[in-house]
């Protein structure tokens, strides 16, 4: 598989009790719960990789520039982060709002786009802007709050996004929406503490590129879905050829979660 090709796609699973769950990176699964309404959970760590994002390791700069909300991160392959909005919840913003976002500068880059952005790397054009996104109770996305340098400056993570068509870059830069940006970048995302703990804290956690080799080798949630194990052996070749790896987080909470994703039970 070339770097190119990568990780974190959507997968709808719906369990015994009637629960919706989708997994996902931006990093992330996301678990909706349609019981009694509209509710989610955001768990920032993936077992596939998306066909419709980007993802990314760059480093963080201190400049901010301003840009429109457009169609904000939409796509994610399911209706949860959608422009649809369930009644209580608010509207997404017109695509004129205005916006700011994050300069960084990339290093790798795999998933969507990857190509053409990866011969700007080439010319030393290693720039982008990243718009940061919040969420709301169905995961659908809000405007983000925040600051828009969100990141510190200087430090280096693993993202994943949204790449806006050519027509809608900020000054010519690459221009990303992060859908659920408190979960980004591994491994300095605000919430990603949350996940660490139930880990064994014992062990140093990959960096980041131990993380985007092992999302090299995840399955798309469509072979995922249709073969199963057979999707998984790549992730298992992995774990065999980095066993110290392997036992780190969150490499055991993905492996993990592929080997119980691959039962045919759970497809």
């Amino acid at each position: 598989m070339n770097e190119y090709a990568f990780f974190g796609a959507p997968q709808l699973k719906r369990d015994p009790l009637g629960s919706v769950t989708e997994n996902m990176f931006a990093s992330l699964w996301l678990v909706s719960l349609f019981i009694s309404g509209p509710a989610c959970t955001m768990v920032s760590v993936p077992s596939t990789r998306s066909p419709t994002l980007t993802y990314f390791i760059a480093t963080a700069l201190p400049d901010t520039l301003q840009a429109k909300a457009g169609k904000g991160p939409t796509q994610y392959g399911s209706d949860i982060m959608s422009a649809s909005t369930p009644p209580g919840l608010h509207p997404p913003p017109s695509a004129d709002t205005p916006v700011f976002g994050q300069v960084v500068s990339i290093e790798r880059i795999g998933g969507k786009g990857a190509d053409a952005i990866a011969e700007r790397i080439k010319r030393g054009e290693r720039k982008a802007l990243l718009i940061p996104w919040a969420y709301q109770a169905n995961c659908s996305p809000v405007l983000w709050t925040g600051s828009a340098r969100w990141n510190e400056p200087g430090s280096v993570g693993l993202f994943s996004a949204q790449l806006r068509p050519e027509s809608e870059w900020v000054s010519g830069l690459p221009t990303f929406d992060v859908g659920a940006a408190w979960h980004q970048p591994y491994p300095s995302g605000e919430f990603l503490k949350y996940d660490r703990q139930r880990g064994d804290r014992s062990l140093p956690e990959l960096n980041v590129n131990e993380l985007f080799d092992l999302y090299q080798v995840l399955p798309t949630p469509d072979s995922l879905e249709s073969v199963g194990s057979v999707a998984i052996q790549p992730a298992r070749s992995w774990a065999r050829a980095h066993p110290d790896q392997a036992k780190r987080w969150p490499a055991t909470e993905i492996l993990d979660m592929l080997e119980f994703l691959a039962k045919p039970e759970h497809r």
